[in-house]
């Protein structure tokens, strides 16, 4: 077999010694080349970037008001707790297409964007900047937003090209926080406001019915008090009994020494039967029913049944009117004041130096990464070629 043309020949003529150099430069082609490329290109085109942060929690200061009534209860209910979730709607929020479209209707953020020096890697490069387009450069090399559910606290840095710009877009996203904040709780606060405003307009006309069910009463039966009535009607019941009562003793008396055919013994029986008559329709009156001197049906027991369910009808209808009419008025004060709170802990405050690109850092996990690859690579192909071979 000719050494010259068989490829297994050829590498078993090789010396020992160049094997091991043929490995090296595989890893420096593979490796070394690639990680200084990398070295190069950060310390020397990357463009520096700065960045700024704050760092925040949502204060909810209606929580600190400890005398709240039963309809104030039901007003925070219909309102619900939006602080215990603001920390995440202020994150998602910046995470979102609608937080770039709100900074971009703030500040041209196109330019920011673009370096001045040649940086491909964190260059904006389209002109038009389309919002998904900036969205994309946003999450990847713009925004850092994290909320810490241990202590509360919600952390937002921003990169950019300029110390300026950076603070200047930090500033801006702080005060969309705080308008997100704002308009949180708004549509539970306008929920409640018209619940409040419909339980009051039922209650209005409750108590307008409860009036004029009152008011049909009193015309119907000829009475302003059924309970006066009932008092009078017995107070007179017992005079009539009391009087009755007299003159049949006097009757008695009369009777010994006088006639019955006497006139003053006929006369004092005409009497006792008047009186009685009358107490009999007294009575009537006070029992299940009767006539009146007008001749009508009256019932003062189901006059004053009738008249108790209406007056107290009117009376709850009363306690309902004035308890909405106070809970629309503490609701409408609770969304005329401000409950939510963006509380800076830190700052945003103009960075001193670049913070990124980190140069050493990267260039030493781009070596690492290559590094452990080639070594992946490398026992791939002599694994491949002994089960070959």
């Amino acid at each position: 077999m000719n050494v010259l043309t068989d490829p297994q020949s050829m590498r078993a003529a090789l010396p020992g010694r160049m094997r091991p150099l043929r490995r090296v430069w595989c890893f420096l082609a593979a490796v070394g080349v690639p990680t200084l490329l990398v070295f190069l290109y950060l310390m020397f085109l990357a463009s520096p970037q700065y960045v700024t942060e704050f760092r925040y929690s949502i204060y909810n200061g209606a929580g600190s008001i400890s005398n709240r009534t039963t309809q104030n209860e039901m007003t925070a209910t219909l309102q619900g707790s939006p602080s215990a979730h603001a920390d995440y709607v202020v994150t998602d929020y910046l995470r979102s297409r609608q937080a770039v479209e709100d900074l971009r209707k703030r500040i041209n953020i196109v330019p920011l964007f673009r370096p001045r020096g040649f940086d491909p890697a964190f260059h904006f490069w389209w002109d038009d900047g389309s919002i998904e387009r900036l969205q994309r450069y946003w999450h990847s090399w713009v925004l850092d937003a994290e909320f810490d559910p241990t202590n509360l606290l919600g952390y937002v840095s921003v990169r950019a090209f300029t110390p300026q710009d950076s603070l200047r877009i930090a500033n801006v996203l702080l005060e969309l926080s705080e308008q997100v904040v704002n308009e949180v709780g708004a549509r539970s606060q306008l929920d409640a406001i018209r619940f409040a405003e419909a339980t009051l307009v039922r209650s209005g006309k409750r108590m307008e019915l409860a009036r004029e069910s009152l008011r049909a009463f009193r015309e119907t039966q000829h009475t302003y008090l059924p309970g006066r009535a009932a008092d009078s009607a017995e107070a007179l019941a017992a005079t009539l009994r009391q009087h009755v009562a007299t003159m049949s003793a006097q009757l008695a008396t009369l009777t010994r020494t006088l006639s019955p055919t006497a006139p003053a013994v006929l006369s004092l029986r005409s009497q006792i039967e008047a009186s009685e008559s009358q107490l009999d329709r007294v009575s009537n009156v006070l029992g299940a029913g009767g006539l009146t001197e007008a001749g009508q049906h009256r019932s003062l027991p189901s006059e004053l049944v009738s008249y108790e369910a209406l007056e107290q009808e009117r009376g709850f209808a009363a306690v309902a009117l004035e308890s909405a009419s106070r809970h629309l008025e503490q609701v409408r004060f609770d969304a005329s004041v401000q409950h939510l709170y963006v509380q800076v802990h830190v700052k945003p405050s103009l960075a001193q130096s670049a913070v990124y690109p980190k140069p050493f850092r990267w260039t030493f996990l781009t070596f690492l990464s290559l590094t452990v690859s080639w070594l992946i690579g490398t026992l791939l192909y002599y694994s491949i070629r002994e089960h070959g071979g």
